[in-house]
């Protein structure tokens, strides 16, 4: 199982298909769906943290996990009509069918923020959260220069860290935070703080130098980061 933290490369292994084809715009989850995918086990409670209505990750986790949870701040995650009605829209007329009543109906969803989520101390061996954290508001993240301390925390938004926070907590001992993130959105010494100071680590080796393979979205002017976390 490979620990290292890095920027995806081209030469990475991706597929564009995951229980359902990936639409072309997701420039970033063929990558992101392939590498994630080796760290799923038959004996393992995972979190698919803000899984969104219609991205398959969860589904796949639901053949490959012993339970699966999956949270979103979106009212409708808890509509099994409105979750198929963003498959049909996003994959096409009667996507759903592809998946099997496992797949639609073996997930425990919650409607959650990641700030606050609703899960006991130490539940999960896996935390998943593919593509998220670069959407949170986070004050230090956009101001890498101003410190963040305990008393501007109390007047500034501070999401990346308190999302990474109830991961810690929710995480069991020995499980693992699988994250990815669009980069320079997410600023990688800032996030490297982060890690340090609640209790967390890099699980293995950490690359942050840019190599001239990245994976590149040139729409988006992006590229993407993965990271495997653990308690201290």
């Amino acid at each position: 199982m490979d620990l290292t933290s890095r920027f995806f490369t081209n030469e990475d292994a991706h597929g564009d298909h995951l229980i359902l084809p990936l639409p072309p715009a997701w420039w970033s989850r063929p990558y992101e769906y392939t590498w994630a995918k080796q760290y799923t086990g038959k004996e393992f409670t995972v979190l698919d943290a803000a899984c969104g209505l219609e991205h398959p990750f969860k589904y796949y986790l639901v053949n490959t996990c012993k339970e699966v949870f999956a949270c979103d701040i979106d009212e409708r995650i808890l509509s099994k009509e409105a979750i198929i009605r963003e498959i049909n829209a996003t994959f096409g007329d009667n996507a759903f069918t592809l998946l099997d009543e496992k797949q639609l109906h073996g997930i425990h969803y919650d409607i959650a923020s990641l700030v606050k989520l609703p899960y006991d101390d130490g539940v999960f061996d896996r935390i998943f959260c593919i593509s998220v954290i670069e959407h949170l508001k986070d004050f230090f993240n956009r101001h890498p220069g101003i410190p963040s301390t305990r008393f501007l925390r109390l007047f500034f938004r501070h999401e990346i860290r308190t999302s990474l926070c109830e991961f810690r907590r929710t995480l069991k001992d020995d499980g693992l935070i699988i994250l990815t993130l669009d980069y320079p959105d997410v600023n990688l010494s800032y996030l490297s703080g982060v890690i340090q100071s609640i209790g967390l680590s890099f699980a293995g080796p950490v690359d942050t130098v840019l190599p001239p393979n990245a994976l590149y979205s040139e729409k988006m002017k992006l590229w993407c980061f993965r990271a495997i976390l653990s308690k201290q």
